[in-house]
């Protein structure tokens, strides 16, 4: 103000030097001076440049029981009167919170961008999605995931852009964001979920997805997260692989086989075949070609018995050189069907160096009530029966195949 240019103007003020100014501090009150000539203990003189003053009115800004400002009125052509307290108090209680309500609004504005730059910089993929599930965020992880562009994909329903389906192909995807949509609560999906790109590729994920409320806790959108575990679903697998099956063959080990026989009996598909076989002179064959050959023995045999037994059938390699074949649902008469077709696959087997030849028993559980111990010792006498028969045969197909590599 042209009329009021104080030479040295301070920023900040001690109370006990500001006089009537300050005394609203002190007391918590306005105060009223409409003749500012009378003496008054309070006056402490004006600083140089300062106008000459006739009335003068203070009054502080109280705001939840705090003073957050001091208001200071002078030469009023009237007195000041309690009307005018009573104007400027509410002037200038709207003025404050209209200036705190415009602080949140930039301090919001500052929350939000810092919370949006942290979503389009982290490590996984991030898509922000409206009330009516059209896309708002697309971050460069998801971006690069989902094979869209944002500039493409925002706008769009994410349906259109989040293309999920679930590993087992008959199982039903759960949808996080519709989840969210319909409960209200955050979600998170480890089901090893399938997310195919706009390109075609296909990825396993894990996602979570949170919902956005307003302040009335109405759902006003859904933020989901989700990372890329296509190697980690390959090593589980894997292990998992490993873990139920043989590292050589690649049919079920004996742990698989243990626990299969418990689950079958469970399940009571009689009749329950068994079919046990023994790869003869296998010991031989590696003394005589090596470790070698004998594993090619060992997985050439393994083959023949997935290519004549059904897809529902279990193959499990139970020793070094003894499979056992579960058959559920077949009885004797299919039984023997299928280990005819093996001993003639097995008759025209060729591999380096070895002869492939095998002795097979097998037996069936026909009632619930039949201990499985049974059926299991009869298959392995009938093993040994044909192994009798096999092992003469065995020995003089060796001969003649040894002199033929001399």
């Amino acid at each position: 103000m042209p009329d009021c240019t104080i030479i040295d103007k301070k920023t900040v003020y001690q109370l006990e030097k500001t006089g009537i100014w300050g005394e609203v501090v002190r007391q918590r009150k306005p105060i009223v001076v409409n003749d500012f000539n009378a003496p008054n203990p309070l006056k402490k003189g004006y600083p140089e440049g300062h106008v000459i003053l006739h009335k003068f009115m203070s009054i502080p800004v109280i705001i939840s029981n705090r003073i957050v400002a001091v208001v200071g009125l002078a030469n009023k052509k009237d007195d000041y009167t309690e009307n005018d307290v009573y104007q400027v108090t509410t002037l200038m209680n709207g003025v404050w919170h209209a200036k705190e309500r415009r602080e949140a609004l930039i301090e919001l504005k500052r929350e939000r961008e810092k919370y949006l730059q942290t979503l389009l910089s982290i490590g996984d993929g991030v898509i922000v999605v409206d009330e009516n599930g059209k896309i708002e965020i697309l971050n460069e992880i998801a971006q690069k995931l989902t094979g869209w562009r944002a500039t493409e994909a925002i706008g769009k329903h994410y349906l259109e852009v989040f293309r999920l389906s679930h590993h087992h192909v008959k199982t039903n995807i759960v949808d996080p964001i519709e989840k969210v949509f319909n409960t209200g609560r955050a979600q998170i999906v480890r089901d090893y979920s399938v997310l195919k790109s706009k390109l075609g590729t296909k990825f396993y994920i894990e996602e979570s997805a949170s919902p956005i409320k307003d302040e009335v806790g109405n759902i006003k959108g859904v933020v989901l997260v989700f990372r890329d575990i296509t190697e980690k679903k390959i090593q589980r697998d894997r292990i998992e692989f490993l873990s139920y099956h043989d590292s050589l063959t690649g049919v079920y080990n004996r742990r698989y086989y243990e626990n299969a026989i418990a689950r079958l009996e469970e399940a009571k598909v009689f009749p329950l075949t068994i079919i046990m076989t023994d790869i003869n002179g296998f010991k031989l064959t590696n003394d005589l070609f090596g470790h070698s050959v004998g594993d090619k023995l060992l997985k050439s045999f393994a083959n023949i018995l997935k290519q004549e037994c059904r897809h529902d059938d279990l193959i499990a390699r139970v020793g070094g050189d003894e499979f056992v074949i579960i058959l559920p649902n077949i009885g004797i008469n299919r039984a023997e069907g299928i280990v005819g077709r093996i001993k003639k696959a097995v008759s025209v087997a060729k591999i380096e160096k070895a002869i492939l030849s095998v002795s097979i028993g097998y037996a069936s559980k026909i009632y619930k009530d039949e201990p499985m111990e049974e059926v299991y010792k009869s298959a392995d006498e009938n093993m040994y029966r044909d192994k009798l028969i096999e092992k003469k045969k065995y020995e003089k197909e060796l001969i003649i195949h040894i002199k033929s590599l001399t």
